[in-house]
C-alpha cells in the first residue's frame, strides 16, 4: 500500500497500481445488500499544474482533476439522479445530473489548460 492505491510488483519485471481503493475499505455487509451506495470521498486539493508538465514517455495515466466521487447502482435507475456538492457552509458549489442538458457553446478554459468538468452524471448498473 502506498497512500489510497494498492501496489503490486513481482521481481523487477512489472508492476501494477490500483488507484484509490478507498471505496473497498468502505465495503462491508449491509453495502453488499444496498441497491444504492454513495461512498465517502477522501479528500480533494485543488491544484494548479505549470503549462506543458513533464511530458516524458511512455507513462501511465494520472487520476482526472478534482475530486473523485465514487457509487454504486445495482441496477440502472429508470428515474433522475442528481448529486449535489455543497461547500462548508452548505452552500450549493455543483449540481450534477444523469439528464443532460444541452447548453450554448461558450468554451471556457481553466488556468490548468483543461476544459470546464463534465456536467453530465453516469448512472450504469
Amino acid at each position: 500500500m502506498k497512500d489510497d492505491d494498492l501496489v503490486v510488483a513481482t521481481h523487477g519485471r512489472s508492476f501494477w497500481v490500483l488507484d484509490d481503493i478507498n471505496p473497498l475499505r468502505q465495503a462491508n455487509a449491509q453495502s453488499a445488500q444496498a441497491d444504492t451506495i454513495l461512498y465517502q470521498p477522501q479528500t480533494a486539493l485543488r491544484l494548479h499544474y505549470p503549462t506543458e508538465f513533464d511530458k516524458r514517455q511512455p507513462v501511465g495515466d494520472n487520476p482526472p482533476p478534482g475530486a473523485i466521487i465514487d457509487y454504486y447502482f445495482k441496477s440502472a435507475p429508470k428515474d433522475e439522479v442528481t448529486l449535489d456538492i455543497l461547500d462548508k457552509d452548505g452552500k450549493l458549489v455543483r449540481h450534477l445530473s444523469n439528464k443532460e442538458k444541452k447548453k450554448a457553446s461558450s468554451r471556457r478554459k481553466w488556468p490548468d489548460r483543461q476544459n470546464a468538468p463534465k456536467q453530465f452524471l453516469p448512472t450504469k448498473a
